[in-house]
């Protein structure tokens, strides 16, 4: 993932910032164990899953098949 720095100035709100993760499972196994110990991560950034895996319904093209994960941070600062 590529993330670009971005300071705030004095005054400036911050806004939320949302994680969107695909990926294809080859491991279901190995995918459980490091599933394990994503939510306590993800809260100590103060983020929050929005949906974890949840179906994806596709309206026009390809049908979406790998599974999605979003979360939602308080700001990119969390997250860098």
């Amino acid at each position: 993932m590529d993330v670009i720095p971005c300071a705030l100035t004095e005054g400036e709100a911050q806004m939320s910032t949302y994680l969107i993760s695909t990926m294809s499972i080859h491991d279901p196994e190995t995918y459980r164990k490091y599933t394990s110990g994503t939510p306590p991560t993800v809260k100590r950034h103060g983020g929050r899953f929005l949906t974890r895996g949840e179906p994806v319904v596709t309206l026009e093209g390809e049908q979406f098949t790998q599974r999605m994960v979003i979360m939602e941070f308080p700001s990119r600062k969390h997250i860098e």
